[in-house]
């Protein structure tokens, strides 16, 4: 794993906001956090840049501030589907952009390697209007997932997005929220009127892999104890194990994982996923963690339908495994596999028919 500085564990150390973003929201967000330096800027040239930096000196750089501004365009639906793939092409929120976390094999340091700086976008009435307007046309359920480009609950504390919206979707017909997460940041949410049509979702790894990867972020029995507070406090709750890694002891690893989860509450859904890199990743992850494991780990993946994968007898060999150790627990779990063929789910065990994943 690497061998990172300790560092702040506060995510964010300054605040830049558009010139033209909502200034309500612009003031709120500054009143929640005094003392907080923040900046006006009109263009991106005026954000720091990272230059030559590399390592934690450019980590700190492009995901140690937040960039506030209005979006343009608050929904969309999910496309990238690889070929072969099983996946809904799912809706999405988009109330982030990038993430302020240090996730080594984060998709999102290609996703927006020329913008990477965490971004949340603060015109709530056009968010509103938005949702208002597809609530009134739709005749069932929709699902939106507000974690696709972001974390959306990894600085909570900083803009209160979710507290915010979590009451105002509730008081609406059809549109549900997803909030799909590595944080533990649920306390202030635990007494908003979400009638159920919040879904909360806990991305979870083995302590092994949150300690080496996932850097800045709650250890996983911190995840697991705020789904357990969430679940009390009446809202649906998913698990996302993903990435799955193969590596000595991985299976006592996710073992003892899948337990803990047990332990403490029993999920609606657990979708699990392997580690599946897009090309080009690796050297992003380069460029910002130069001796990490996942150097070694891609001499091991093999081209698949235009990601990276573990070979098939490995990958199916640990789905099953942890499909096994759900079941063991729950023999009537929801259990679902992330953007795999048809033959690794019949491998693996399961019937993609009726699909029950995550995002949908």
């Amino acid at each position: 794993m690497s061998a990172m500085k300790k560092t702040n564990k506060k995510l964010v150390t300054k605040i830049y906001y558009h010139e033209k973003a909502d200034s309500s929201q612009v003031q709120r967000i500054q009143a929640r956090n005094p003392g907080m330096p923040s900046q006006v800027f009109k263009s991106n040239k005026e954000l720091p840049m990272w230059g030559n930096l590399k390592g934690q000196k450019r980590l700190e750089t492009e995901r140690g501030i937040l960039v506030l501004r209005n979006q343009s365009s608050w929904i969309n639906q999910f496309d990238s589907i690889p070929k072969g793939a099983i996946c809904r092409k799912f809706w999405k929120i988009n109330a982030y952009s990038g993430c302020n976390f240090w996730c080594e094999y984060c998709y999102l340091f290609k996703t927006h390697w020329n913008t990477p700086f965490s971004t949340h976008y603060v015109n709530y009435g056009k968010m509103l209007q938005t949702l208002h307007k597809v609530d009134q046309s739709l005749l069932q359920p929709r699902l939106f997932n507000s974690g696709e480009l972001g974390d959306p609950l990894a600085i909570e504390s900083v803009t209160g997005w979710a507290e915010y919206t979590i009451p105002e979707v509730g008081k609406m017909k059809h549109v549900r929220l997803l909030i799909l997460t590595k944080s533990d940041e649920v306390d202030g949410l635990l007494n908003l009127p979400h009638k159920g049509k919040t879904i909360i979702s806990f991305s979870l790894n083995t302590e092994r892999n949150a300690k080496g990867f996932e850097h800045r972020t709650p250890s996983p029995e911190e995840r697991i104890i705020a789904g357990k507070k969430a679940k009390d406090a009446g809202y649906p709750v998913r698990v996302r194990i993903d990435p799955l890694f193969f590596y000595p002891g991985w299976r006592e690893d996710y073992g003892r994982l899948v337990e803990m989860i047990y332990t403490h509450f029993k999920p609606d859904v657990i979708t699990l996923g392997e580690y599946r890199p897009d090309k080009g990743l690796i050297g992003h992850v380069k460029s910002r963690f130069p001796k990490s494991d996942l150097m070694s780990i891609q001499q091991q993946l093999i081209d698949d339908a235009g990601k990276w994968r573990f070979p098939d007898p490995e990958r199916v060999d640990m789905l099953k495994h942890v499909k096994q150790e759900i079941l063991r627990h729950d023999s009537k779990a929801k259990i679902a596999i992330c953007k795999e063929s048809k033959d690794v789910w019949s491998k693996v065990g399961l019937n993609p028919s009726p699909l029950v994943c995550n995002c949908a």
